[in-house]
């Protein structure tokens, strides 16, 4: 009788090397979630630690408000500045969700977006912990008449490129964020003017927020947000584009979106976007404070894309790795040359789901001063 060992070391070997390759999988990932866990315990946070900081979270400290609860500048121990967000929560979102909402936080971070630097859980008492910027918020520097600095036409193409790049990011992230309420107030900056995005994937702690004027699970500062989610509640990446295009706008405009200081025709920005692009007046647009210090076909590739970023239906606007591409110069520019449905018509008419007809443009169209090398260096 005769022994195949050949046969059997080889079973053997196999046997061996599957356990091997499975224990050190098994603690790849052990490590990984150990090494997650031991990070968030490293930036965990007292109350005590934050009202120290806050000044017992004193009115003078106070930065800001927004849907998801109030701001407020810390100094920590050791010294560093900190923006704490004092979070609005109800009894029933639990230690879990908020858990699940930091992991998600620092799991995308990006160099385009706020950085969280710890956190803070007792009893029902949640805070978020940010890295402080001190040029505060594109809101605050651009559109604020009594707060507002001059900002100039490159530095206005570097932060729009930015926030692209960093919303870019979040849609193509493992999981997938959506923002939900991009606008000028969720813009922050450094001392240097470069945009970072804040109150990102708090939509997945808040999942219900709504206000009083708008339906239900509907949130967000109304000249912002995109026309099926105002009307159907429908949140998708797509409505994060249309807000990016409100947004590009006002900072090629220099003013809000909504601006009752204005003529009733140029009360509301893409409105009246809308009515200089159709009588080739995009000039008219540009914020008057620059005077002549821009580049004209830079301000127009702007316009352009926050056109098309603008549409009625979300299968028609662009993704922001397209909006991006767009931007820059990397891709072509498809403009849609209907006017949209702005806000007033869709409240007296159903949504359509319906793309409307488009048309294609070379990237350098004369009467429409079209850039063909992008707005700038990115």
């Amino acid at each position: 009788m005769t022994v195949d060992c050949g046969g059997s070391a080889v079973f053997t070997l196999v046997l061996c090397s599957m356990k091997y390759f499975l224990t050190r999988r098994h603690g790849k990932n052990s490590n990984r979630k150990e090494s997650k866990a031991a990070y968030l315990q490293s930036i965990k946070y007292s109350s005590s630690d934050l009202e120290h900081a806050t000044r017992n979270f004193h009115p003078n400290n106070k930065l800001g408000e927004g849907e998801f609860g109030e701001v407020f500048q810390g100094i920590l121990a050791d010294g560093t500045e900190v923006a704490v967000k004092k979070l609005i929560t109800k009894p029933e979102q639990g230690t879990q969700e908020f858990l699940d909402t930091v992991k998600l936080i620092t799991s995308a971070r990006y160099q385009n977006l706020v950085k969280l630097t710890g956190w803070c859980l007792e009893g029902e008492q949640k805070f978020l912990v940010y890295e402080y910027l001190e040029q505060k918020s594109l809101a605050q520097v651009l559109l604020n008449q009594d707060t507002k600095v001059a900002i100039d036409w490159g530095v206005r193409c570097h932060i729009v490129i930015e926030i692209a790049r960093g919303l870019a990011h979040l849609h193509e992230s493992d999981p997938q964020i959506i923002h939900g309420n991009i606008q000028a107030s969720n813009i922050l900056l450094d001392k240097s003017f470069n945009p970072k995005i804040g109150d990102y994937g708090l939509r997945e702690l808040f999942p219900d927020k709504a206000t009083s004027s708008f339906g239900p699970h509907v949130a967000g500062n109304l000249g912002y947000l995109a026309p099926e989610y105002f009307l159907q509640g429908q949140l998708t990446e797509k409505a994060d584009t249309f807000s990016f295009g409100v947004l590009a706008l006002e900072i090629v405009g220099g003013r809000s979106n909504l601006d009752r200081n204005f003529a009733q025709e140029r009360m509301l920005l893409l409105e009246w976007t809308w009515k200089l692009y159709e009588e080739a007046r995009l000039a008219d647009l540009v914020d008057p404070n620059l005077g002549k210090e821009y580049s004209e076909d830079e301000a127009f590739r702007l316009i352009h894309v926050a056109l098309l970023c603008t549409q009625s239906s979300p299968a028609t606007r662009p993704s922001m790795s397209r909006v991006l591409a767009m931007i820059i110069g990397d891709a072509g520019i498809r403009v849609f040359p209907s006017r949209p449905g702005i806000l007033q018509q869709l409240l007296q008419a159903p949504l359509s789901q319906e793309a409307p007809a488009t048309l294609e443009i070379t990237t350098v169209v004369d009467d429409l001063h079209a850039s063909p090398s992008g707005c700038c260096d990115s």
